[in-house]
Order: structure tokens, then sequence, then C-alpha cells
């Protein structure tokens, strides 16, 4: 039996959907082929106006910070007038976490629930924080339980998280 081969032509559709790519200076990279004449004007345009651009940024790591730009577009969807400089841009919850455990001049103790996030209590350990739990109830921390541990401790960071909610 013959092996049959069947080729699919490019629809009319996607025909003028790469015309349009193309009129608009837009680059198909929905296949894995070498430029063709009609895109290269794109790469030159890019390629000239970086050579007449301040370059110096493009061989340094950006400061981890974020630039004023982003810090400032973060102030403002914060809806608060902090200073930028008090902002940082966290890249995940952790990042969050471990910005604001290395913030703190000296290391003490966090109050926590006895079951919590188990990636928050490596991060404290990690950075020198003593963990203590707090008493609770089927409702979560006690006010009490609170109050004695800080009595006992002098702990100034609570950790607190969520819990899903069940109707």
């Amino acid at each position: 039996m013959k092996k049959q081969i069947f080729i699919k032509a490019e629809s009319e559709k996607t025909q003028t959907e790469r015309r349009h790519a193309r009129s608009i200076n837009m680059i198909d990279l929905k296949l894995n082929y070498p430029s063709v004449e009609a895109e290269s004007f794109i790469l030159r345009d890019y390629l000239k106006n970086l050579s007449n651009s301040d370059s110096t940024g493009l061989f340094s790591f950006p400061s981890y910070r974020g630039t004023k730009e982003t810090l400032a577009t973060a102030a403002d969807w914060l809806n608060l007038a902090p200073e930028i400089s008090n902002i940082v841009l966290c890249n995940s919850a952790n990042h969050a976490l471990s910005c604001v455990l290395g913030a703190r001049p000296n290391h003490t103790t966090v109050l926590a629930e006895p079951f919590t996030y188990p990636a928050f209590k490596t991060l404290a350990l990690r950075c020198g924080y003593q963990m203590r739990s707090c008493d609770f109830d089927d409702d979560g921390l006690t006010i009490e339980g609170i109050e004695q541990a800080v009595a006992e401790t002098e702990g100034r960071l609570l950790y607190l998280q969520k819990q899903a909610e069940y109707d």
C-alpha cells in the first residue's frame, strides 16, 4: 500500500493576514523562516535607531528596585504618595516576604499561626528570626494569644495568612 501525503495550501485568510502583518510593520513569528525582504527594513530601522540612542543601559543589569518611571507608576497605582525610594517591586510573594524580613534591622521573633506557610517559616529562619506560634481557637488566632506571645517574646512582626472561606 502506497503512503499518501497531503499538502495543505495556505488559505486565502492566512495570506490576507500575512499581507496585513507586513503592511503594519509586524514580523510574523509563527513560522521559522528567514526574514523576507519586505521585513528586513524593520530590522534595519531598529538597528539604526539603536546606534543613534544612548545604549549604556543595554550593557548593565537594570536596578533590582525598578526604574523611576516604573516606581512612579506603582505609587500611582497604590493611590498613595510614598517616597519612590520606599517602593520595591517584587517578582513574587516569596520575594516580597524576603524584602520585608530583610528590612528589619534587628532580627526578632515572628508571631504566626501554628500551621502557617512553610516557605515563610523557611525564609524567617534563614534570615535569623525565631518563630513563635500564638494560641488560637476555631476562628483563628486569639487576641489574648497574640498579647501573651508579645509579652513573652517582645515580637514585633505578626504573620497572618488568609484562610479559605467556604459558605
